[in-house]
């Protein structure tokens, strides 16, 4: 191992950083990752939610709409 070492002029410092290196931009990436397909789940699940409140406003009977209208005055 250390005449490989030798022959690519490593040191094991030089290992060291690489390696940490490395991880932080693996944990930096999917960290990102993460992070947008949650915004992805979330808008997902207002789309959900609008679609849910639509069909509740299209079931409602219009005349109860013009009634609850003129109670809050």
């Amino acid at each position: 191992m250390k005449q490989i070492m030798e022959l690519l002029n490593i040191d094991i410092m030089q290992i060291v950083i690489y390696l940490i290196m490395g991880i932080c931009i693996w944990l930096l990436i999917r960290d990102i990752r993460c992070w947008y397909f949650k915004i992805n789940e979330i808008v997902d699940e207002q789309k959900k939610q609008t679609e849910i409140l639509n069909n509740i406003l299209d079931k409602i009977n219009p005349n109860t709409l013009e009634k609850n209208k003129g109670d809050g005055k």
